[in-house]
């Protein structure tokens, strides 16, 4: 997949609804729209948005779960989990997963 490809992401519908119900505010009205309209698979939501969109939702769900780790430890549980399915989603369309330079520092101190 190019830089400009498009990434099909699947979310539980407890993600997907904690997901909207959270500040999507924030996001760019592109990646907004495609996470407010995925559509409905079984127990699922399946969005397809732009690769750039994806590493905006992901880079969101993680600013996120930071936000929220102390006040509301089962949602930002719920979002880890989200952004795990997007990282998936990058991967399984062809996109290098996304460096974590402070994960790495904390596993080589």
């Amino acid at each position: 997949m190019g830089p400009e490809g498009e990434v099909t992401i699947r979310l539980a519908l407890d993600e997907w609804f904690t997901m909207t119900a959270s500040e999507t505010h924030t996001l760019s009205a592109t990646t907004r729209d495609a996470l407010l309209n995925a559509e409905p698979s079984g127990l699922a939501r399946v969005l397809t948005c732009s690769a750039a969109s994806a590493r905006e939702l992901l880079r969101w769900c993680e600013a996120v779960v930071e936000g929220r780790t102390a006040d509301d430890p089962e949602g930002a549980a719920v979002l880890k989990r989200a952004a795990s399915n997007v990282r998936y989603a990058q991967w399984r369309g062809g996109e290098d997963p996304p460096s974590d330079p402070a994960g790495a520092a904390k596993k080589n101190p």
